[in-house]
């Protein structure tokens, strides 16, 4: 498969400081690639240089296989040059037209016909009944479908998007993510979405790379990001909290994290024995013992979600804390088993961030 857009070694600075170094992506025709990382990380910036907006100093962008940007030859090609449809966080919609004509202004032909064309796409995002209010006049979710529906118009197959459903209710962005990914499908365009939240992630993405100060950390689909998070980011991005601090011990089962007399298994990524090491844990990997062994525990508080108790656990035993999911409320004083595959060990050396 073709690729709509390839990014190779892509290095940006601003101001003296490198904001992106060496990042490697690729989005192909129907697929959504997400790009998630916390604030600073460059995830704008990397949105801005494959839009135009921002020059490369050095690797590639590369849009149906047409070069747009090679920073060692200063080649940069014009924002309007790229064919590509951008919808802003703030919509970035022409207040005093309707959404019907903001839509047509980007359709190339007649009056008539652009007007037309315009119409139908609306009609298919359900705004038929919207196309002749103005900006001000719509809900958030509203100017959403009009903003993708004039990205979408142009004939442009890579639409970039920046933290779209930021401003939007959960309900609304909900079923706009829903919306995209079925017609990124249907019309073959690439999708590139850098944000911050999660849900992003989890219900929206085909591929999702991970931004950690200007570098990718992480690439693969959500499925493997979850299976296997390279760092305490993703970890924390993919359900795993707290943090038990202890020293790593390898054998032929995995990693373990030794604290003190208490081994805890887990998936340690390139960990090596013998180190000062954390471990992050998802509420999935904790289960009441009841066979005895174990680690003690104390339930602190609880609440209940989702037909579940998620109980907050103190462990005297090793000075550290988790938390739990349990179809029933447990007794306040137990014994945990911990479920290797749900507990993740890094080296101190990964500098802990939040998602």
């Amino acid at each position: 498969m073709s690729a709509v857009l390839e990014v190779s070694g892509l290095g940006v600075a601003l101001g003296g400081r490198a904001v992106l170094r060496a990042i490697d992506l690729r989005a192909g025709p129907g697929e959504v690639l997400v790009v998630v990382g916390r604030s600073g990380s460059g995830k704008s910036t990397l949105l801005r240089a494959v839009a135009g907006l921002v020059a490369a100093d050095c690797g590639t962008i590369r849009i149906h296989g047409a070069v747009a940007a090679d920073g060692a030859r200063g080649v940069h090609l014009a924002p309007r040059r790229r064919a590509v449809g951008m919808v802003f966080q703030d919509y970035a919609l022409w207040p005093h037209l309707s959404a019907l004509d903001n839509v047509a202004m980007v359709v190339p032909g007649s009056f008539a016909g652009s007007r037309r064309r315009a119409g139908e796409l609306l009609a298919q995002f359900g705004l038929q009944g919207a196309a002749h209010r103005r900006p001000g006049a719509l809900s958030g979710g509203q100017q959403q479908r009009v903003a993708l529906a004039r990205a979408l118009i142009g004939g442009s197959r890579l639409l970039l998007m920046d933290e779209p459903f930021s401003s939007l209710d959960a309900e609304t962005a909900e079923g706009l993510r829903i919306e995209l990914k079925v017609l990124a499908r249907e019309r073959g365009a690439a999708v590139l979405i850098v944000s911050h939240d999660p849900r992003d992630v989890w219900r929206l993405a085909d591929r999702v790379a991970v931004l950690e100060d200007g570098r990718i950390t992480q690439t693969g689909t959500p499925e493997e990001l979850y299976r296997l998070p390279a760092t305490p980011l993703v970890a924390r991005l993919a359900g795993a909290e707290g943090r038990l601090a202890g020293r790593t011990r390898v054998n032929g089962h995995g990693a373990e994290l030794c604290i003190g007399p208490v081994a805890i298994p887990g998936v340690g990524p390139n960990v090596g024995g013998g180190r000062s090491a954390s471990a992050l844990i998802r509420p999935q990997a904790v289960s009441i013992a009841t066979h005895g062994g174990g680690i003690e525990a104390q339930r602190v508080t609880h609440t209940f979600e989702n037909g579940r108790y998620r109980c907050y656990w103190r462990l005297p035993s090793v000075g550290g804390a988790l938390f739990g999911l349990h179809p029933e409320l447990p007794a306040p004083s137990v014994r945990l088993e911990l479920q290797r595959e749900h507990v993740f060990i890094y080296e101190d050396d990964h500098e802990e961030e939040q998602p």
